[in-house]
């Protein structure tokens, strides 16, 4: 071997500082010819402004981890080289690339040096120019690496001339993309500068533009495509909502159709998706890796002179292109975009439909593709446009998200949420940020809700004072947050939903202008537009189209409790007045915090509301503990109610009153009251708080076991584990014996959150870790899918790598028991650690190993987070098992389409499972007109390859695959196979087709079509018009005659489909289907009959419910209840005598109490009252 692998080839390195002085130094000092004069350490580098996106930072204010270890210069520190950064030897290289590029732009280099002392790295900024994955490697290429760092190359050769001698197939080698790659670099060569230009503008994407940083806090990058998931919107005709999870990744990737909008309240992360999609498209650009041009496009600017090709052309414009109109035109044509519209819902009104016609009619032209985002009161309606829902981030993302920001405190920050009563408001993307800009600056979070509110709008105060150069600056903030309050409360009192009119903006501003100019608070020149225009650059409100709008309900809130807390200063009367209006409640709730009398407050709230005296109480500044004493009281005794609803209330405010009686509170409450549920959660929050007896009451009680759920879906034997979890000095290992003992849905759920909640408080220990194990690799007749599933849920959260093999090994038990070890794939595929990774490669392509380690690593590759090299799928599509072959095709899902085109139509002919991944996974690669091309297969297509082929062609809407559709026609043998296709043909558009189908079928089979063809009929019934939808729910239903050991089945189907439909016509038939099966099979049908109809009844059907209620007398419980819960959503206040009857009557039924006691509110709540339901009202004072 050459000189670097004999020196350097052996040696092994603990950590990163190794790394630098065992490697680095060497390296450089004596194969690249430096000195150690010229090898300049950062922290010795002098202090210098660094643009970070579209912020500047000092040098030296940036983490440790944003600066590289050495500037390499020539000689002197104003004549540098390149940036050289070590990493440990675990760690890869790439995943700290990002985080270099500023500090060596900053410095006035392009080249990045990064090497974990087994490879070694060097990027000309982003591209990658130079790759040696091991030191053999390096040794076979260190005449390619002297050329480009060497000192001679360095000083006697320009940066231009280095790179044009560069070959990058032999520098980059396994790591150079071929062929496939230069083609696209030469495709984009025109487009480089512009890429590099919106690529360094959009480094920063998670700062939105009205939100840049002035005090220098950097947020953390955590990629949309890790944080958010969609929903696929229902299509038109009725269906509802897809309520599967979809990535950003799959949304992109998969062939949605041209165009695919995005839509969620304001903050969810919209802004942030495309500006993340823009940064990273353009480096996929150039790196050679997509041919998909971004072009950002903020849609707020369209209007009567900007139309969307002049909003397309600025954009290019912005960063360097300065096409003609017919060379824009030519480029529409020939490459490919990826346009991002950016707030559909900004436009003017009067524009929206000029702005719908203009983007279809560019969708028409050329390949490109199109992304638009709106809020979802406002979405557009386009032509074969794919619309998704932005899901709230889920508790697992929140939780990740804490560890991106704060690795081994994030279980406290995401503690703190929970304590301060925000914890919900933190799903928004927008919101969690502030939340953990506080806590990183802090090191807590505020108290309360409120508190918590008016830190964050603190530091949007602190951001607005950074933004000199966009902000007026003409209005004290003071003023600004009077203007803000009195909007707000404008809002809430016209109960106007978020948004005020240009009228009722009038309305506010217009006598208020005049009192701060009288007053001399604001200049003589400020108009309404000016201080619109000023309140709308802090980021709280959205001013467009003559409205405004808060950007979150919090912010709304806040500075409406603001105004209502003023005004209630001066005038106590008005407490009266609002007290009783649902919109109202959380706004008096939030000016507890702001009233200097806050006891007082209380007080006065108490006498007719406890439950909200109760929160304000937890909102008031420094509360008199007699006052607190008196409030907890009152809750103690209404968790003697005989509603579940009003317990649960009463014990919930409890556990947020701090006060010095809150221990004797919660003991006298276990010890003297009659309902398990108060009992079990008073042990619970004694065991939070710590008090000694809470401990010696869990130790009297521990082995307490019983039926019945308690309040959220929690167990007796449930509760005791989450209260030992709560014990700092529990003995956790009794929480698995818990499991052990009592394995149902619920309590298994309940185990599983009490190990958790030991995970991160930070008391797991190895001997819990090990047990945990044992039990998830215990054999039996324990209930797998909740033991399983909750299991290992807990150890993919621990991540100890080292249970791997004896996970791997328990998958040889899988041959006797099908259901055992059924999560250990997902727990396999959880790991991002490269050995765990080579590890499972190494099973898989073991010949020795047992089939079912082969099948089941296999598919933990396939799903892995790791990085799994692409050639292991390749050499896995030899398998002979057809499961191995159909993993290994799901697995090339993750690299570029042409790299694995070959290997996916290789397999279309394949059988069953293998045939349905390749043909899946061509479709969501956006190959699935190769089908098209290659036909023969489908005369001998599997069942499941048939089902997906569909499906990808639906989520397509693809006119071009008509012959495909056609030939599985010819093919179909079965009813439900025919039914299947006609449904593909109308979800395209050949509704004309689809009908003629299902119209041929029923005419020649008639009542004698198969069972499930007639279910399949009536399922898809909802995607046609409502006429015929209902026809063929009226021939399902009447074929039922035929065959009575069916009509159970079929009617269920029918009333699924009645309920999407909709309508009058099927509201009636849901009632005739209703009354038919009062009697029979104990009034299942009636119950889901009575479900459907509560989603689609008005007003006009309460008498019908009355009646039907006092006409049957025999319903079953579910039935019955599901009327009562009709009553209370027709929202009639006539209906709550009814109800109140029926309380009295069933006094001794919980679930039939908790019904009518939520119908009953429900009539209030539509009425727009919040009345606070006393049992003496509930069964008309006939307790």
């Amino acid at each position: 071997m050459g000189k670097i692998f004999d020196t350097f080839g052996t040696l092994t390195y603990a950590n990163e500082a190794e790394v630098s002085q065992n490697f680095i130094i060497p390296l450089l000092t004596e194969l690249l010819g430096y000195s150690r004069e010229d090898i300049k350490p950062e922290k010795e580098y002098p202090v210098f402004k660094i643009n970070y996106g579209r912020r500047s930072f000092s040098s030296d204010k940036l983490p440790k981890s944003q600066k590289p270890d050495y500037v390499v210069c020539n000689g002197t520190t104003d004549k540098p080289k390149f940036v050289v950064e070590s990493k440990g030897p675990e760690e890869k290289l790439d995943n700290h690339l990002k985080q270099m590029t500023s500090y060596a732009i900053g410095v006035g280099v392009n080249f990045i040096v990064m090497t974990n002392g087994k490879s070694l790295m060097v990027n000309d900024v982003n591209e990658p120019i130079f790759f040696a994955e091991t030191m053999e490697d390096l040794d076979i290429k260190s005449e390619i690496l002297i050329h480009i760092l060497s000192k001679d190359i360095q000083t006697t050769k320009k940066h231009a001339e280095i790179i044009q001698t560069i070959n990058l197939k032999e520098s980059l080698g396994m790591m150079y993309a071929g062929d496939d790659a230069s083609f696209l670099k030469l495709q984009l060569s025109d487009f480089l500068s512009y890429l590099k230009k919106i690529n360094e503008d959009l480094f920063d994407w998670q700062v939105p533009f009205e939100m840049e940083s002035g005090i220098g806090q950097n947020i953390e990058q955590y990629p949309p495509e890790k944080m958010l998931q969609f929903r696929r919107k229902g299509l038109e005709g009725g269906i509802k909502d897809n309520t599967e999870k979809i990535s950003l990744l799959d949304l992109i990737n998969k062939d949605y159709g041209k165009i695919r909008i995005i839509i969620g309240p304001s903050g969810i992360g919209k802004s942030t998706t495309l500006r993340y999609l823009a940064y990273q498209k353009s480096t996929e650009c150039l790196r050679g890796q997509s041919p998909l041009i971004p072009v950002y496009i903020q849609l707020r600017r369209y209007g009567l002179n900007l139309n969307i090709r002049s909003l397309i052309k600025n954009s290019l414009e912005k960063y360097g292109m300065t096409p003609s109109d017919a060379r824009f035109s030519e480029m529409l044509n020939k490459n490919m975009f990826l346009f991002l519209f950016d707030g559909f819902d900004e436009i003017e009104e009067k524009y929206v439909i000029d702005a719908i016609h203009e983007i279809e009619a560019i969708s028409e032209v050329g390949n490109s593709r199109f992304i638009i985002s709106s809020r979802d009161s406002r979405p557009p309606f386009l032509h074969n446009a794919s619309t998704f829902i932005i899901e709230p981030l889920d508790d697992e993302v929140v939780l990740e998200i804490s560890g991106l920001y704060f690795g081994a405190e994030k279980y406290s920050f995401y503690n703190e949420m929970a304590r301060c009563g925000i914890g919900k408001d933190a799903h928004n993307t927008l919101i969690l940020t502030f939340l953990a800009l506080i806590f990183k600056e802090d090191k807590y979070l505020p108290s309360s809700r409120r508190k918590t509110i008016q830190r964050i709008i603190e530091l949007m105060k602190l951001w607005e004072k950074g933004k000199d150069s966009r902000a007026s600056n003409t209005i004290e903030w003071d003023i600004r947050k009077r203007i803000l309050a009195e909007l707000a409360y404008e809002i809430i009192d016209g109960e106007k939903g978020v948004t005020l009119s240009s009228s009722e903006i009038d309305k506010v501003l217009i006598p208020l202008i005049k009192e701060l100019k009288d007053g001399c608070s604001i200049p003589a020149d400020v108009d309404k537009r000016g201080i619109l225009e000023d309140l709308s650059l802090i980021g709280l409100v959205n001013y467009e189209n003559n409205s405004i709008s808060f950007c979150h309900r919090i912010f709304l809130d806040y500075f409406a409790s603001e105004a209502f807390a003023n005004k209630y200063s001066s005038k106590l009367t008005i407490l009266s007045t609002k007290i009783s209006k649902i919109y109202w409640t959380p706004i008096i709730e939030l000016a507890a915090g702001s009233i200097e009398d806050g006891g007082t407050y209380v007080i006065d709230i108490e006498k007719s509301h406890l439950f909200l005296a109760g929160r304000c109480a937890v909102e008031v500044n420094n509360i008199d503990d007699e006052i607190c004493h008196r409030i907890s009281l009152s809750l103690a005794r209404k968790c003697s109610s005989l509603v579940t609803i009003t317990r649960f209330r009463a014990m919930n405010i409890l556990r947020r009153l701090q006060s010095t009686y809150s221990e004797e509170i919660f003991y006298k409450l276990f010890m003297d009251c009659e309902y398990t549920d108060v009992k079990m959660m008073a042990l619970k929050q004694l065991n939070i708080i710590g008090s000694t007896r809470g401990q010696e009451l869990l130790s009297q009680n521990i082995d307490l076991s019983g039926n019945g759920r308690l309040f959220f879906d929690q167990t007796i034997p449930g509760n005791i584990a989450l209260s030992i979890a709560h014990n700092k000095e529990g003995d956790y290992l009794k929480i698995i014996e818990i499991w052990k003992r009592e394995p149902d849905l619920f309590t298994s759920q309940n185990c599983k959150d009490a190990i958790l909640i030991v995970l991160r408080s930070g008391h797991m220990t190895d001997g819990l870790k090990k047990a945990l194990l044992e039990f998830y690799l215990e054999k039996g007749d324990i209930e797998k899918t909740s033991k399983d599933g909750g299991l290992a849920t807990v150890l993919i959260e621990i991540g100890d790598a080292s249970i791997v093999p004896s996970l791997v090994e328990s998958l040889k038990d899988m041959q006797e028991d099908k259901t055992y070890g059924m999560y250990t794939n997902e727990i396999l595929a959880s790991f991002k650690d490269d050995k765990v990774v080579d590890y499972l490669i190494g099973q898989v392509t073991e010949k020795k190993s047992d089939k079912n380690i082969i099948v089941e690593c296999a598919k933990a590759l396939s799903q892995s987070k790791g990085r799994v090299p692409k050639d292991v799928f390749i050499k896995l599509l030899d398998s002979k098992e057809q499961l191995v072959r159909a993993y290994a095709l799901d697995g090339l899902q993750r690299f570029p389409a042409p790299t694995i085109k070959e290997y996916l139509v290789g397999h279309i002919d394949d059988v069953w499972w293998a045939q349905r991944e390749a043909i899946k996974v061509l479709a969501e690669k956006g190959m699935l007109l190769e089908l098209t091309k290659q036909r023969d297969f489908l005369g001998n297509i599997s069942q499941p390859a048939f089902e997906i082929l569909l499906e990808k062609i639906e989520d397509s809407k693809a006119i071009e695959m008509l012959p495909v559709l056609n030939d599985l026609l010819n093919y179909c043998q079965q009813d439900r196979s025919i039914v299947r296709v006609s449904k593909t043909f109308c979800i395209i558009g050949e509704v004309t087709k689809a009908k003629s189908i299902l119209n041929e079928l029923i005419t020649n089979k008639g009542t004698h079509m198969e069972m499930y063809a007639l279910s399949d009929i009536v399922e898809i019934a909802p995607i046609f018009d409502q006429e015929y939808a209902i026809e063929m729910v009226k021939f399902t239903l009447a074929s039922t005659i035929q065959d009575e050991r069916y009509r159970l089945f079929l009617e269920h189907q029918c009333i699924e489909s009645l309920e999407k439909i909709g309508g009058e016509s099927s509201l009636v038939i849901l009632k005739e289907i209703a009354l038919k099966n009062v009697v029979s099979n104990g009034g299942i049908v009636t119950e889901r009959a009575l479900r459907a109809m509560n989603a689609l009844i008005s007003k006009k059907d309460e008498e019908w419910y009355s009646n039907f209620i006092e006409s049957y007398p025999q319903l079953n419980d579910s039935a019955f209840r599901r009327a009562i819960e009709g009553l209370g959503l027709i929202g009639s206040k006539a209906s709550i005598t009814k109800i109140q009857e029926i309380a009295a009557k069933n006094k001794s039924n919980q679930l039939t109490i908790d019904f009518c006691y939520s119908a009953m509110e429900n009539v209030y709540i539509l009425n727009g009252e919040y009345i606070e339901i006393s049992d003496e009202e509930l069964f008309g004072r006939l307790v």
